[in-house]
């Protein structure tokens, strides 16, 4: 494809669309049977959220080398590159190939860069600009919490009251939500031995919006003394194409002596992220 790279960024973008087929992502449990104990907005729910934000990475930067693992319907495509993070500024992932940087994705408060090494091209819009973003109310706050594994509430700068969550006990495992959220259902899987995320789910709460989509963290390190997953998975649905990526980092650091804002050459032709995003859909 000759806009493979900038495609490639965009279908990786596009899983927060949540957009999804009638099935469910695999791991979904609505079809246990199990007894579920519910504390609702009760104490324990307001304990164990304590506990999470007590336990979550307090570095103000992270790097890390990467591996990526980006699906795309029967197709799998491996890359190298880089995460680096500044909390409350940047989410930068750089993917490389043969040593080169062929794309660059990058999330700040006040939009989304992504750019295209290979064939010179970009897109750069704000969150309002992209619709699969506005829909799923999913603006920098919340994507810089996935990355960096915490539960949130979209809409507050990712900060998270801790009387906002509801909670769950499901075949032992803890489950936070919350329960106010007007359109989509934000379900936090908790392993509580250890206080940490295990997977975020974001659904459509009306089941004929079909939506989903899923990331999972595993393999869990001492960074500057507290845990970060060193493995994130997500998967999604987008139309009738099943897609998804992980992330291996390695190398996990919380280095801070890197420009966070990436300038981008006059010779780039910019285009447009829903016209991109239009076409991927359309598998042009």
């Amino acid at each position: 494809m000759k806009h493979f790279p900038l495609y490639l960024l965009a279908a990786t973008l596009a899983l927060t669309a949540c957009r999804s087929s009638k099935q469910a992502l695999a791991g979904s449990d609505s079809g246990s049977t199990a007894t579920t104990i519910a504390d609702g907005k009760g104490t324990e729910a307001t304990a164990l959220v304590t506990r999470i934000q007590a336990n979550r990475q307090t570095a103000d930067a992270l790097t890390a080398r990467l591996k990526m693992s980006l699906k795309n319907g029967s197709k799998t495509i491996d890359l190298g590159g880089s995460l680096r993070m500044k909390r409350n500024e940047v989410v930068q992932i750089s993917l490389t190939m043969l040593g080169f940087e062929v794309a660059r994705m990058e999330f700040a408060p006040d939009g989304v860069l992504l750019i295209d090494r290979v064939n010179k091209q970009y897109v750069r819009a704000a969150y309002n600009d992209l619709s699969f973003l506005r829909q799923a109310r999913l603006d920098f706050y919340a994507l810089q919490a996935m990355f960096w594994a915490e539960v949130f509430e979209p809409g507050n700068k990712g900060e998270a009251s801790a009387t906002a969550f509801a909670l769950t006990r499901r075949d032992g495992q803890a489950t936070l939500t919350l329960p106010d959220a007007p359109a989509l259902r934000y379900a936090f899987c908790v392993d509580e031995a250890t206080a940490s995320l295990a997977k975020t789910e974001v659904s459509a709460k009306k089941e004929t919006q079909n939506a989903a989509f899923s990331w999972t963290y595993a393999d869990y390190q001492q960074v500057s003394g507290k845990p970060f997953p060193a493995r994130m998975t997500a998967a999604f649905r987008l139309g009738t194409k099943d897609g998804g990526f992980t992330l291996n980092l390695s190398r996990i650091d919380h280095n801070a002596d890197w420009e966070p804002h990436t300038k981008v050459s006059s010779k780039y032709v910019q285009q447009k992220a829903d016209e991109l995003l239009s076409r991927l859909l359309k598998g042009a």
